[in-house]
């Protein structure tokens, strides 16, 4: 299972990052904070094209807070669907706790013990943003894992939650 997050929409990305556990990322930053690219053309293209194959194997279940942005937004600048996403944070949040807020933040509050942090994503420091990219995937994979154990010993919300999921492609088709 992989986190997947990006940072930046559909006139750039500044960087993706990829979760293989709560404690263990990576980023991939193709902007620094100036604006600046952080690789060669060349270099850049072979990353793509390599986090292309990653992202287009549904083979390789993927967890996502709220896909259907990253997978918009990947899909119109790149071409680069992401196939393969079993959960979605978001919408599984709402299963359980449909009344209340579904950002990230939010659910980072309530599911980890992961300070705030989302106030790093604002500065100028490139390490500083990175790490606020790799947290966000980190504490992606953790809130999924949580909502797991809630939607584990009810069948009925397990069955509506994977109707949801199963809708999303169909949502973003329509995007």
């Amino acid at each position: 299972l992989l986190s997947v997050d990006i940072e930046g929409g559909v006139n750039g990305i500044s960087c993706i990052g990829i979760a293989r556990s709560p404690s263990d990322c990576f980023v991939i930053p193709f902007f620094d904070r100036q604006g600046n690219r952080t690789f060669t053309e060349d270099v850049e293209a072979t990353i793509l094209r390599a986090l292309a194959h990653v992202l287009a194997n549904p083979s390789i279940p993927k967890v996502l807070q709220h896909s259907l942005y990253d997978n918009f937004v990947l899909t119109y600048i790149y071409r680069m669907p992401i196939f393969g996403v079993v959960d979605d944070t978001m919408v599984k949040h709402m299963e359980y706790f449909c009344e209340l807020p579904k950002s990230l933040a939010f659910q980072t509050s309530i599911h980890t013990l992961e300070p705030y942090y989302k106030d790093e994503r604002k500065g100028t420091d490139q390490q500083t943003f990175l790490t606020y990219c790799g947290k966000d995937c980190c504490v992606t994979y953790e809130i999924n894992s949580s909502l797991n154990q809630l939607l584990a010993s009810d069948a009925d919300a397990q069955r509506h939650y994977r109707t949801n999921i199963n809708i999303l492609p169909g949502l973003l088709y329509m995007e």
